[in-house]
């Protein structure tokens, strides 16, 4: 039996290795470019839009400004109205009602992408109100363009989320039918009896289980990814 962790959103896996990719956002992480002086501006300016329309509870104007996509370390993700809806959820409950940039921007985005085609990390000090009292903390706001126009996508809420709304029904369920095993012609081994749950620590992973068999003396190569799903995580 081979165990392996899987990410909901995104994870491509190949024969006897499945890769969780996990992206971090270092402390000592360097700017790769630097974003253009003249753009600087109506970044400023827009973000404050941004940010003002959470504290004024205005979340049709939120949820335009997030954009088509979900960038920065969750990966690049074109939202269905499904996704919009649940990551807009968690922003009413965590809202970000203020936020003083460090002036500190970088991008974790291939060299070859032009600057001002990134997505860039604005680091400062945002300020949440949930229901119930109030957290000032060192943040960040991920920025990008899209049709000469800037949007904007929040911190990860997905684990704070995960850990108040996940059940232990939840943690039971299977989800098999979101793994696809595809078989071709070249190797003598294929993927069986496959089964997947969340993994009970890290909610956003899931736990897949396999076993390897030859494949009745027909040549074939199984490579087992994950179908791209936006369950629970935003």
């Amino acid at each position: 039996m081979v165990h392996s962790k899987i990410k909901v959103v995104r994870v491509l896996s190949v024969l006897l290795l499945i890769a969780t990719v996990a992206i971090c956002l270092g402390e000592n992480a360097q700017p790769t470019a630097k974003i253009p002086d003249e753009l600087r501006p109506s970044l400023n300016a827009r973000l404050q839009v941004f940010i003002q329309a959470q504290a004024d509870g205005q979340w049709n104007q939120v949820s335009s400004m997030l954009g088509r996509y979900r960038r920065g370390g969750t990966g690049e993700h074109l939202y269905t109205p499904a996704h919009k809806v649940c990551l807009v959820s968690q922003m009413q409950a965590f809202p970000m009602t203020s936020f003083t940039s460090t002036g500190e921007l970088y991008s974790t985005e291939i060299l070859g992408v032009p600057a001002a085609k990134r997505w860039w990390y604005v680091k400062g000090e945002a300020l949440f109100k949930p229901s119930s009292g109030q957290s000032k903390q060192n943040s960040y706001v991920v920025a990008y363009r899209d049709k000469g126009e800037w949007y904007f996508t929040p911190p990860n809420f997905d684990e704070w989320w995960e850990q108040s709304h996940v059940t232990e029904a939840d943690l039971r369920v299977e989800h098999a039918d979101e793994v696809q095993v595809m078989q071709s012609l070249s190797c003598p081994l294929e993927i069986v009896d496959v089964h997947a749950h969340l993994d009970h620590k890290f909610l956003s992973l899931l736990d897949v289980t396999y076993k390897v068999k030859e494949s009745n003396g027909q040549k074939g190569e199984s490579v087992l990814s994950s179908v791209l799903q936006q369950w629970r995580q935003c």
